[in-house]
């Protein structure tokens, strides 16, 4: 669908090629358990590939837009068709919870390193 929309835009080679990859991610969105994966699967493809996008941080978002779009409308829409939605089990909760006790409070301190990360990133 990516591909066919540049054609018919005219879009230059690198904007076409940018195009199949939102496609592509919109495509991939539903099909796992996160959209995200959908999205690192094809940056990673594209590099091993030897043909990274030429705008990298572009390209994630407007594949992260299109892949989380469509999860959502297949979300949405899951009851009503034959599909069911995956869910995989949190695995590494099972496992830190039988090494030691699970804590509340280490959603706030990473929270806390997340803020303080972001503020010496724009330093």
């Amino acid at each position: 669908l990516g591909t066919y929309i540049a054609h018919q835009r005219n879009l230059s080679k690198d904007e076409t090629f940018v195009s199949t990859l939102t496609g592509m991610a919109a495509a991939m969105g539903p099909l796992l358990p996160t959209p995200l994966l959908s999205v690192l699967l094809l940056h990673e493809l594209s590099v091993m590939a030897g043909r990274p996008p030429k705008h990298f941080m572009e390209t994630v978002c407007s594949t992260g837009i299109a892949a989380t779009t469509s999860w959502f409308i297949f979300q949405f829409f899951a009851d009503a068709t034959i599909l069911e939605p995956a869910s995989l089990p949190f695995a590494l909760y099972d496992v830190v919870q039988q090494i030691t006790p699970y804590k509340q409070e280490w959603l706030l301190e990473a929270a806390l390193f997340g803020i303080i990360g972001g503020l010496l990133g724009l330093l």
